[in-house]
């Protein structure tokens, strides 16, 4: 029995080890190079941690720790066809973990493993292309607007499922049920709930750039100008750090995209 539990101690311990080499790989990605090589690596070690894992709550967490960050790896990418195959794969890793959080009557959980669907399913539709990928909008649509009237987390992943349809609405065209409104006003609610009072800015990049690009093709140019050098001005003189921490390489590409966006004028 002695030997039994100090095994069983043992490989508690090199578990714990693993996740915790998975969350420094993940905590030390960035946007090219090795850092992003970095994120493929926790990827498959979340991913194969998962499958040993016996507790439900726990292998849905490693599932949602791994589309996390597949989509990161894959969002960087420029070859098309890879993009799509990983975000594939990570949005059916997200798939599995909604359904063990379903199991579990796990709201939250539910809602983040969710969240990983959407955003991946998002960008491999991107990577595939509008005309091919169409028929996924529904659900996008819907599995977005399930995380906010039905689990009611609109706040998950700083208003995620805002985000993801605000700029769903800004990327379609108006034929195929695009509407620079429609994103407008999901992007509003988005920035507005993850408000830092004292930057007047949202505390996530994507979403304040997201939504400076709708204000502009709405025609709110001077709007969507100041929100952006309000963004650049705060991230310089404060650092990616403090802006967000958990989002630092993320805050980097959003300053370069605000950039450009502020370059065409």
């Amino acid at each position: 029995m002695k030997a039994l539990i100090v095994s069983l101690l043992m490989v508690t311990s090199v578990f714990a080890a693993n996740v915790e080499e998975a969350k420094s790989l993940y905590s030390s990605r960035e946007s090219t190079g090795e850092g992003l090589s970095k994120a493929l690596e926790a990827a498959t070690m979340y991913e194969d941690l998962a499958k040993n894992e016996t507790d439900s709550k726990a292998k849905a967490e490693l599932l949602i720790e791994a589309s996390r960050s597949y989509y990161f790896y894959a969002n960087h990418l420029t070859d098309n066809d890879k993009k799509e195959a990983l975000h594939g794969t990570a949005k059916n890793i997200a798939t599995a973990a909604i359904d063990l959080a379903q199991q579990l009557q796990d709201i939250d959980l539910e809602a983040r493993a969710t969240y990983q669907f959407g955003a991946n399913l998002g960008k491999w539709a991107e990577a595939r292309g509008i005309g091919s990928s169409l028929g996924e909008w529904p659900h996008l649509r819907d599995s977005m607007e399930k995380i906010i009237k039905d689990l009611k987390k609109p706040e998950v992943e700083s208003a995620g499922a805002l985000r993801i349809l605000g700029r769903a609405y800004f990327k379609l065209p108006g034929l195929l049920g695009g509407s620079t409104k429609k994103s407008l006003q999901y992007l509003s609610k988005a920035n507005q709930m993850t408000l830092i009072p004292e930057a007047g800015i949202s505390s996530n990049p994507s979403n304040i750039v997201y939504l400076a690009e709708t204000m502009i093709e709405e025609n709110q140019i001077t709007l969507g100008k100041a929100l952006l050098h309000k963004f650049i001005d705060y991230v310089e003189a404060n650092g990616a750090e403090k802006y967000n921490p958990k989002l630092i390489p993320e805050t980097k590409d959003e300053v370069i995209n605000a950039q450009n966006i502020l370059n065409r004028f």
